[in-house]
């Protein structure tokens, strides 16, 4: 092998790990984050690496990292010239774990195997963090990595074998002086969530880490990895294509482009339903995790909602992903928006809510995690939810979640002040309110409600509350442990004044984390307003056996109805247009002790409606049987109770809204691992 083609005296910076610093060629010293010993090779591993011109030497890395200071890695960021990193890695992880990390690039493993590059780029709207999914990678043995960027594409090398080329529609342009991390990685947004503390970290032996402010040549790659000449990886794998694909969508958002992320979106989909463990008609996303119902609204004869978009910076640099539906069922995706791409919310974007302004305008509030910490920022959209423009830092002092309502001639929001149980007069996180007559100077008006500590939120915690208004009732829900509280509200003093103070839990099995109740259509009985709710459940996903990662669904659209003195919760109509043929069974008449059985190969996906006359007595219900699995609905007409039990993922049992001499209802929706029940 030629040694002309070495191009390590050529780096801008390379670490043969001889030691912490960067020797003749770099002299600025990493600092160690952890236990890392440095060594020297032997035998044909030491061959392999005085073969690359890397000297024999390794840093082993336990759970820990190296680490340069934010002014040394500004040095490094690219240039126009183009970009090359290579990293050779010899890592004992199969998990979660991060190669590196800066402001401007990083590369991560992901627990399904994927690959990410990370990468800040300045789009039209502004600079913004995106990851990259390059390839399936299996860690085994040393690994020559090396990643290149030019004009046009970013390319992906292991071990001489080019895994894919991505196009690169838009230039890197990092958004924050950060630090340079080898080993792991860290956020730094200004929180109290410990995010700047080295995380996802490697354990296994780093033998090299050099960068290039331009695009090295094949020769060069080769020379680096050990082989004569470079190959290429066949492109029509499924895992290429769906890398390809999700690159893709990030462009044609970037675009505004919502034809082209509608059929991006359906070839993603083409392989989600290949996944045997994955619901089919609960919103999740293709490839990577859903969380929050951000942004729920019914806008333009369209149904709405956003959440988090990542896969592995799970609330760091989230921007959010939006879907749309005309039924509540069948969804697709448009453009990602809005983008984490100001200032105000590099770090994430948090709960986003719409509005309709006094001038017709679509609206949102939201809480973004930027440079200078938390701030309300407000935002509009001029074509119909596509794109959000004219963001500006509303409420600059904190926010945290909320959404916005106008009584009277005056507009208000409500948001969460988080305390994390350090509150000293005992009270749990409270519920804020803002008011302003022009939706950009607000004035703090009082507290209206603190959460209490109690068994279930010793510290009081509370996320994502929303107020709304029922004649003279008020309603007021919040979360994490989910609960509403209906009461009613003082204007005068301005504060929520709740009939119950331990609240009602709004799914008493369920322990999803999140929900939102602002989904208003005009589909109800004669047309009427009907009021849809939507919520996260984030037990349930594949990070490492199907074809792609996902984590996270949301639950089914709920028709919302507030009665005295709770909410009733009913399934959409709109799921009756996935019934096909039904097996009926009418006056069936059980005698004491007995059981009647509908025994019948099934899909997973199924509708189940059980009626009970009034005169039934005892404990009755639905078995339901999945091969080896057997899970039980079962009302138990002594204390008014029903009782979810048996191979479920939740189980227990919550009081049933059920007036003795009624019927009692009961219809259960299996959607493949998940099971949905209501009960009356």
């Amino acid at each position: 092998m030629a040694t002309n083609h070495n191009p390590l005296s050529k780096a801008k910076a390379f670490w043969n790990m001889s030691g912490p610093n960067g020797g003749w060629m770099f002299p600025f010293e990493l600092e160690s984050v952890g236990n890392t010993v440095f060594g020297k090779l032997d035998g044909d591993e030491l061959y392999e690496s005085e073969k690359r011109g890397l000297g024999g030497y390794y840093c082993r890395i336990d759970n820990s990292c190296l680490s340069l200071n934010g002014y040394r890695a500004a040095a490094l960021r690219p240039n126009s010239d183009g970009y090359s990193l290579y990293i050779r890695v010899n890592s004992e992880n199969k998990g979660h774990f991060t190669l590196f990390s800066s402001d401007f690039l990083g590369l991560t493993h992901h627990p399904s195997g994927y690959i990410f590059a990370f990468a800040a780029q300045k789009i039209p709207s502004g600079c913004t963090y995106r990851e990259i999914p390059l390839t399936k990678l299996d860690f085994s043995g040393w690994l020559d990595l090396v990643l290149t960027i030019d004009r046009d594409s970013m390319r992906f090398y292991v071990n001489g074998e080019q895994k894919c080329a991505i196009d690169m529609n838009w230039k890197i342009k990092p958004a924050f002086i950060d630090d340079l991390v080898i080993g792991a990685r860290r956020c730094q947004k200004p929180d109290t969530y410990g995010t700047t503390i080295p995380r996802s970290r490697m354990s296994g032996r780093m033998g090299a880490f050099a960068v290039w402010q331009y695009c090295l040549s094949n020769e060069e790659i080769a020379f680096l990895s050990g082989c004569n000449e470079i190959t290429s990886a066949d492109q029509t794998t499924p895992e290429a294509v769906i890398c390809t694909t999700y690159n893709k969508f990030f462009d044609a958002s970037a675009k505004a482009d919502v034809s082209a992320c509608r059929e991006l979106y359906s070839v993603l989909r083409s392989y989600a339903v290949l996944d045997p463990s994955r619901p089919l008609y609960h919103l999740s996303q293709p490839f990577g995790t859903i969380f929050d119902p951000c942004g729920a609204f019914w806008y333009d004869n369209k149904y709405h909602v956003f959440s988090y978009r990542n896969v592995n910076y799970m609330l760091e640099y989230s921007s959010l992903d939006h879907y749309v539906s005309e039924d509540l069922i069948h969804w697709t995706e448009y453009p990602i928006g809005p983008f984490t791409d100001a200032d105000e919310d590099v770090f994430c974007i948090y709960l986003m809510n719409h509005f309709i302004d006094g001038d017709g305008r679509l609206r949102i509030l939201y809480t973004g995690q930027g440079i200078e910490g938390k701030c309300g920022i407000l935002a509009e959209s001029n074509d119909k939810s596509i794109t959000y423009t004219n963001k500006k830092a509303v409420l600059k002092n904190f926010h945290h979640d909320g959404h916005v309502f106008k009584y009277g001639d005056k507009w208000y929001t409500i948001t969460a002040r988080m305390m994390k149980g350090m509150r000293t007069d005992g009270k749990g996180d409270a519920v804020v309110l803002f008011s302003s007559d022009d939706l950009e100077n607000w004035t703090e008006e009082s507290e209206i409600f603190s959460q209490p500590r109690t068994e279930w939120n010793k510290n009081g915690f509370l996320e994502f509350p929303y107020l709304l208004f029922f004649g003279d009732k008020a309603l007021l829900m919040v979360g994490g442990d989910i609960r509403y509280f209906i009461g009613t509200f003082d204007w005068k003093e301005k504060k929520f004044i709740p009939d119950n103070p331990d609240g009602i839990r709004l799914d008493p099995v369920n322990p999803f984390y999140c929900f939102n109740p602002l989904c208003v259509d005009n589909k109800g009985e004669n047309g009427s307003e009907r009021r849809i709710i939507m919520g996260l459940y984030s037990q349930i996903g594949d990070t490492g056996h199907g074809v792609m990662p996902w984590f996270g669904i949301h639950t089914m659209p709920r028709v919302f109805t507030f009665c005295t003195d709770h909410i009733r919760q009913d399934p959409i109509p709109e799921f009756e247009k996935l019934r096909g043929e039904c097996e009926r069974a009418d006056d069936i008449i059980l005698e004491e002790g007995t059981r009647y059985i509908i025994r019948k190969n099934i899909s997973p996906y199924n509708e189940i409606s059980a009626i009970f006359s009034a005169e039934s007595y005892g404990d009755y219900g639905v078995v339901l049987y999945y091969g080896e699995r057997e899970v039980s609905v079962i009302y138990h007409s002594n204390d008014g109770r029903y009782e979810i039990s048996g191979d479920a993922l939740n189980i227990g049992s919550c009081p049933a809204y059920h007036t003795e001499g009624e019927e009692l209802e009961i219809r259960v929706f299996t959607d493949n691992r998940l099971i949905e029940v209501y009960v009356n």
